[in-house]
């Protein structure tokens, strides 16, 4: 026999908030572990190794976020109820981009072994900010205005030849 699950406001509200809750933990861990690096006194070795796996960490961190905000349209079509909010717009989630805001400027002010790490730590900080509404590009769209008209619409122009 197969057992079905359903999913209701209760539970998706709860795997909302430990989706936020282990983004906020584990960003707070990276930026402690950023911090740490950042006044170590270890071999060049160990810190390029901890450097890429901070690029790692924030690979996987992009990777949970693209996760959390491609599903959200499929569970909107699947379920009986409307989703109040969009996982990356509510309290939990400012917070969450407040976190990741600090972490950006970290990580610009961090002296990488490789550039091109910091370069990629740079592009996913970039990439997990665009998730959140408080980052993104608002377009407004309105009626375009009319081209500039001359006030006088009789022109005195002389042909060039004239």
């Amino acid at each position: 026999m197969q057992s079905s699950q359903k999913l209701d406001e209760a539970m998706l509200e709860k795997i909302e908030t430990n989706y936020s809750k282990f983004i906020k933990d584990y960003t707070n861990f990276i930026i402690e572990y950023l911090l740490n690096m950042n006044y170590s006194n270890h071999v060049i070795e160990d810190l390029s190794e901890a450097e890429k796996q901070l690029a790692q960490s924030l690979f996987l961190i992009e990777k949970l976020h693209m996760y959390l905000f491609h599903n959200i349209s499929y569970y909107q079509a699947q379920l009986p109820f409307q989703v109040k909010n969009h996982p990356f717009n509510t309290n939990d989630s400012n917070s969450n981009y407040d976190l990741f805001r600090r972490l950006q400027e970290l990580i610009s002010n961090y002296h990488f072994s490789e550039e091109h790490i910091k370069s990629l730590c740079v592009r996913m900080i970039s990439q997990i900010l665009n998730y959140y509404p408080r980052h993104s590009v608002k377009i407004i769209v309105s009626d375009p205005k009319l081209p500039w008209k001359p006030n006088n619409p009789k022109h005195n122009h002389k042909n060039i030849g004239e």
